[in-house]
């Protein structure tokens, strides 16, 4: 199974992915929009590369989120899975601490 990320800055997809090298694994390329594609760059260096290549200006107060995905025979079984975990997550955050803080449209979906 073969891991690769995909940049997030706050919640929007940059579209851009490192993927390892098919002959040195340790290294890492970058793939942005467009048909753009990094030379060899260690793990480091690649997420820092990626970051300034989407913000060249810098990502001040927001925060760059590298979402793991698995790539190979089960890909889609675990993007699924992350997804939804990441949807559920959302949900959980968003949920009102206890049912006194919950509005009566949310009392009535419980």
């Amino acid at each position: 199974m073969i891991r690769e990320y995909q940049l997030f800055i706050g919640s929007k997809n940059t579209k851009v992915i490192l993927r390892p090298d098919d002959d040195w694994p340790p290294m890492w390329h970058i793939h942005a929009p467009g048909g753009f594609v990094s030379g060899m760059l260690n793990l480091t260096r690649a997420r820092e590369a990626a970051i300034a290549r989407v913000c060249p200006k810098g990502i001040g107060d927001r925060v760059a989120n590298w979402i793991p995905v698995e790539i190979g025979r089960e890909a889609g079984y675990v993007a699924q899975n992350e997804g939804a975990a990441r949807v559920a997550k959302a949900q959980f955050q968003n949920a009102p601490a206890s049912r006194e803080d919950a509005t009566p449209a949310e009392m009535k979906a419980t």
